[in-house]
């Protein structure tokens, strides 16, 4: 009977055992992946300070562009289109913004 219940004794011991492994490899993978997750939290950070820097700079560029562009385009005036060489077209022709209707396949709608 004594030999019955160190069997079973063992048995538990060493059930006891691979549960204990089993949980400290799960808190170990649960630590690593803490550690992954807070080192791409903190890359995501810096990547999204890199890319709005980047924005604020093309919004910039864009607002020169902007300028440069409305600069011109006020200086530009008939007498500089024909010292340029442009002359007038004699005839004057206008597209229509009405709509001619949907166009379908095969006449479905």
């Amino acid at each position: 009977m004594t030999k019955v219940i160190a069997q079973q004794a063992r048995n538990i011991m060493n059930y006891r055992e691979a549960v204990f492994v089993v949980l400290v490899s799960c808190f170990a993978l649960s630590l690593v992946w803490y550690g992954y997750s807070v080192r791409q939290a903190i890359v995501n950070v810096v990547q999204r300070e890199a890319v709005v820097k980047q924005i604020q700079q093309k919004s910039s560029e864009v607002a020169d562009l902007e300028t440069k562009y409305f600069t011109l385009k006020n200086g530009v005036s008939i007498e500089l289109a024909h010292k340029e060489g442009f002359r007038e077209a004699p005839v004057s022709m206008f597209i229509s913004k009405k709509s001619l209707g949907a166009l379908t396949y095969g006449n479905h709608i």
